[in-house]
């Protein structure tokens, strides 16, 4: 059979041990199982970026104009030619970096624990300013080129200027007594920033002066504890077309109007993932290890994949023409974008928890 290859690359990063299950546990992440791969992976280049155990939100990777970037929580930051792994350049920021890296329009951004938000140009790594907020950084600040958009644990998004790093506005959402301690990154889209809360609202702020052009709740909370009226947002939203999808803890996966925020569709749902889309279908990988399209037009189920139950499942990523989610064994996962099927697997380290970044038929 000749397989249809395509290409990955890893970047290693250390982690603290899976937790380790009884048989009789529900909970038991399921065994592989086996199928015939119609495609065939091939390792392009990997890295150690280093060491990440002592914190628990995955420190996220990006490309960016054929240079990926990532981050360690010591405070290194390193770009890398995207087809050779060549490292372009490596700095020390001595500073503990949390929640990853973001790259667009010539700058690199990346926040601390310590509340430091720090702009690196993505020519040679040198610093353009650093700008100190008040809150932990755990989810990368984005850029449109003009504004630096940035969401804090507390329920304050905070927004920079680019050019300098001044404060230009903060916008702050009511916080439940109760939270899952997941943080979303704002998603940029043109001159609007679109921000997920705790709370289980979508605002689509102007990313110019913090005023909402629209708000809608994904979830409502419900139940009789704190734990079960969660409904956080923990996972970045995806724009596809003229339509913006979110998904909530405990709640929905929801589909609203980017320009009005009408709902457009909704579906039950619960995830502290990113969601994805592709092939017409929004993509979703749920905390109990389900993967499911919908019809991103209508919200029709297309499949549902029940076999990664409890494998601590990392966001859905489109990788060429299949989906591609990591899990906590540090196994890669692809499945067709059409049914769901197992294509290839391929491990590629401990634990496989950052949301993962593809371009063409490279991962």
């Amino acid at each position: 059979m000749n397989l249809r290859k395509i290409a990955i690359a890893a970047l290693v990063v250390a982690l603290a041990g899976c937790e380790s299950f009884d048989d009789d546990d529900p909970r038991k992440p399921a065994e592989l199982v086996d199928f015939e791969a119609t495609i065939e992976i091939d390792k392009m280049w990997s890295h150690n970026i280093g060491d990440q155990q002592e914190y628990l939100s995955p420190l996220r990777i990006v490309e960016d104009a054929g240079v990926v970037y990532a981050a360690s929580i010591d405070g290194t930051v390193e770009a890398y030619n995207r087809n050779s792994g060549e490292v372009k350049w490596s700095i020390e920021l001595e500073a503990p970096i949390s929640g990853g890296v973001s790259a667009s329009r010539g700058m690199v951004l990346v926040g601390t624990t310590e509340g430091e938000v720090i702009a690196l140009s993505a020519v040679d790594g040198s610093e353009r300013w650093r700008a100190q907020l008040r809150t932990e950084i755990t989810a990368p600040p984005v850029s449109n080129g003009r504004q630096v958009v940035i969401n804090s644990p507390e329920g304050i998004v905070y927004a920079l200027s680019a050019t300098d790093g001044s404060e230009l506005w903060q916008y702050q959402d009511v916080l439940p007594a109760l939270t899952s301690q997941g943080i979303a990154a704002p998603v940029m889209e043109g001159p609007i920033a679109l921000v997920g809360f705790a709370s289980g609202k979508l605002s689509a702020l102007r990313a110019d002066a913090g005023l909402p052009v629209w708000e809608a709740l994904v979830a409502i909370p419900t139940g009789r504890s704190d734990i079960e009226k969660i409904v956080d947002v923990d996972g970045e939203p995806t724009v596809s077309g003229p339509s913006v999808f979110a998904a909530t803890i405990n709640g929905n996966i929801k589909a609203f109007d980017l320009r009005q925020g009408r709902v457009l569709w909704e579906a039950p749902a619960s995830t502290s993932n990113a969601l994805a889309s592709g092939f017409s279908n929004v993509y979703l990988s749920e905390l109990d290890g389900t993967v499911t399209a919908y019809r991103a037009d209508t919200g029709a189920q297309v499949w549902r994949n029940e076999q990664l139950s409890y494998r601590g499942l990392s966001a859905p990523v489109v990788w060429s023409s299949y989906l591609a989610i990591g899990d906590r064994d540090g196994y890669v996962h692809v499945l067709s974008q059409v049914d769901g099927s197992f294509v290839a697997r391929y491990k590629i380290g401990d634990t496989v928890r950052s949301l993962m970044a593809s371009r063409g038929k490279s991962l």
